[in-house]
């Protein structure tokens, strides 16, 4: 071995009498002082160095190989060795094709720029990531002899560079999002104020005694489609964010365990149920419907991956507290600060998900079943999201698929005291005339109609300014004023602040497209009308306003 050693040795110095080093290099000794310091230079390089022969056996290698890959000299062949020290392609599970291998070019006269691939053996469990190059190896008649390879630890390098691509890929599905939620949350308004004309006019039509019985079926059925519309735009509004939290104190053990009958008839047959749910859990604060609906939609999910095969579900709730780091790696987490949060987690035994699914099961509509169960998952996300929540999913092909919901602990909210300005204690004085504001014209026609069935008098504006006109117009004898808050040119909450400075004992209920019934906290309003409304909800929030039994 010495001998090949020595001829890697004159052949570097025969380089480095070509670059004009060999004269300063000659002073530190003879033939055999060169030769050591040579090594010595070699060894002291951060880089793996090792040399192999024209068979591919090893015949050196310096210390930095063995720091890097875990293996110095290793007296085998080329695939023994190739299998010992593990390479891999950048997938980090398919071996390196051995005759692609830089060395193995290097022995075919091939030199290769650097080259990514993964290490992994017994010595190095956790990988390592390397940049390879390899070179030939001729002698003084040009005849190949060996090869040389230099390989880099780039773990550090390559594993930033993986962090930065997934951080870039999670505000990109993050920007998604928001987007898809603020063009969910515009459509469901939209639609909530057609089908304010739908359910309106269904509901007048059925009022009519005139109306025959075949005639009044069908119309049944055209109210029925149309409160399914309105539980779809719903959904959307759950999935953008903006419906309303009835929040109360939730034990979501008990709330899970309390499903179990629920469940039932959804979870398969085949399916093994499994509760893991300890019930001295700190309690959250939420709206348990909406939350009941998150663990109902990830229930189905997990049993439908299971399809006509046995398998297991599993449910599971427990505490844990998120440092910054693992906040980090979560699905959704703007506005999720580290501490104390309550899981609850939901996970199957079944057909799993590849990336490309798994990327995009939040999406509105995106199913992979057969047929398409509305918003589902994007439903979920939004519910999670209006909680302050955040969501890890976990999923491989053949291997199940791992949900996990995370709620803010008790002990980890922020209870801001908030003042509610309650209404003015005013007996009221009916009179029997509405002030309706909206911009929308089938809106405006269909609720004065129902108003005038109901025997007051309607005032209509199609603007908020001339919403504000009409108020103080006909302010001496206005009993309600219902006002739309989404308008253009001035705002239904602008036009509220205006009607509020205005001294009157006038009741005021407001009514939208959106859920915005948070706004009764904030103002002194009387009531508040989600969009689509029929007949029957109008007459009541009227009379409730009026305090008429």
């Amino acid at each position: 071995m010495k001998n090949s050693i020595e001829e890697i040795s004159s052949l570097s110095e025969a380089a480095l009498e070509e670059s004009g080093s060999f004269a300063r290099l000659s002073e530190l000794g003879d033939v055999e002082g060169r030769y050591e310091n040579l090594i010595n230079i070699i060894d002291s390089m951060g880089d793996g160095v090792f040399v192999v022969d024209e068979n591919g056996k090893m015949i050196f290698c310096n210390k930095s190989s063995e720091r890097i890959i875990g293996y110095g000299m290793l007296n085998l062949g080329m695939e023994e060795r190739v299998r010992m020290i593990g390479n891999y392609l950048p997938d980090m599970v398919t071996p390196f094709p051995p005759e692609e291998l830089p060395i193995s070019k290097a022995l075919r006269g091939e030199s290769t720029d650097p080259t990514t691939y993964f290490i992994r053996n017994d010595r190095r469990a956790n990988g390592v990531w390397v940049s390879v190059s390899g070179r030939p190896l001729r002698n003084r008649d040009g005849r190949i002899i060996g090869g040389v390879i230099v390989f880099r630890d780039i773990t550090k390098e390559h594993r930033s560079e993986q962090d930065r691509k997934t951080l870039e890929e999670q505000m990109f599905r993050t920007q998604k999002l928001e987007s898809l939620g603020v063009l969910a949350g515009g459509i469901a308004h939209d639609f909530n104020n057609l089908l304010m004309g739908v359910v309106g006019h269904t509901d007048l039509a059925l009022l009519d005694d005139t109306c025959s019985e075949s005639i009044r079926q069908r119309l049944e059925h055209v109210a029925v489609a149309a409160r399914r519309l309105a539980e779809l735009t719903n959904q959307m509004l759950a999935y953008s964010g903006q419906s309303t939290l009835i929040e109360q104190p939730i034990n979501i053990s008990k709330l899970l365990l309390e499903m179990s009958d629920l469940l039932k008839p959804v979870v398969s047959k085949k399916a093994d149920v499994r509760f893991s749910c300890p019930i001295d859990l700190p309690e959250i604060s939420g709206d348990a419907t909406q939350i009941r609906q998150v663990l109902m939609n990830l229930i189905t999910n997990a049993s439908d991956a299971l399809g006509n095969n046995p398998g297991v579900v599993s449910l599971r709730t427990g505490e844990v507290y998120l440092s910054e780091e693992a906040v980090a790696h979560l699905y959704l987490r703007e506005g999720v600060a580290p501490g104390r949060y309550i899981f609850a987690e939901v996970t199957d035994s079944g057909c799993g998900m590849d990336e490309e699914t798994l990327g995009r099961i939040f999406d509105p509509f995106f199913t992979t079943k057969f047929t398409g169960r509305g918003l589902g998952l994007a439903a979920v996300l939004g519910i999670v999201r209006k909680h302050g929540g955040a969501i890890q999913v976990e999923s491989s092909l053949g291997k199940g698929t791992h949900f996990r919901v995370y709620f803010p602990s008790g002990e980890n909210l922020e209870k801001a005291a908030e003042t509610q300005i309650q209404p003015p204690s005013v007996t009221p004085t009916i009179r029997g005339k509405v002030l309706l504001i909206d911009d929308e014209e089938p809106v405006l026609s269909v609720v004065s109609e129902m108003l005038k069935g109901f025997g007051y008098h309607p005032v209509v504006a199609s603007s908020g300014r001339e919403g504000i006109e009409a108020f103080r117009l006909h302010r001496g004898d206005l009993d309600i004023v219902i006002l739309d808050l989404t308008m253009p040119d001035m705002g239904g909450e602008e036009v509220l602040r205006h009607l509020l400075h205005e001294p009157t004992d006038t009741k005021i209920i407001l009514s939208s497209g959106y859920d915005e019934s948070k706004l009764l906290d904030n103002y002194a309003i009387h009531g508040y009308l989600q969009k689509p409304y029929g007949a029957g909800t109008l007459r009541d929030a009227l009379a409730n306003v009026l305090g008429i039994a």
